[in-house]
């Protein structure tokens, strides 16, 4: 049964027994009703954000990542860098990978917040680390 066909059977059911608190009940219900339609708008907005990303740091011709990718591993050396978002330099439009980086600080490995930007994709010898599962 669909949302709006259990919204209009639980006002029904309040109907049949005469209740007095019909008003109130529609009010609930579309007040619930609205919160499952701005839950599903923010799901589709995050599936969207996650596919326009895949597709801004992919060459469609081959498929192959020209720059970091959300919710991906990555090794350099002895850097790890795990890539969280995908965002604008609000300065200079210029991309970032923000996310957390694991490296040497004073000779002690430590995740630390750490920004990437194209010339760190070009010229550190990325290496894609995630781990896929099906």
């Amino acid at each position: 049964m669909r949302a709006a066909e259990q919204a209009e059977y639980i006002v029904q059911c309040i109907r049949d027994a005469g209740s007095m608190y019909e008003d109130d009940a529609r009010a609930f219900l579309a007040e619930h009703d609205a919160q499952v339609r701005a839950d599903a708008l923010a799901e589709g907005a995050a599936l969207l954000t996650a596919a326009t990303d895949r597709a801004a740091t992919t060459e469609p011709q081959t498929g192959e990542a020209t720059f970091f990718q959300p919710g991906h591993s990555y090794t350099s050396g002895t850097c790890k860098f795990r890539c969280d978002a995908i965002t604008p330099s609000p300065g200079t439009g210029e991309r970032r990978a923000l996310g957390w980086r694991f490296a040497p600080v004073y000779d002690v490995h430590h995740w630390h917040a750490f920004a990437l930007d194209p010339d760190d994709w070009k010229h550190g010898d990325w290496t894609d680390t995630t781990e896929v599962t099906s």
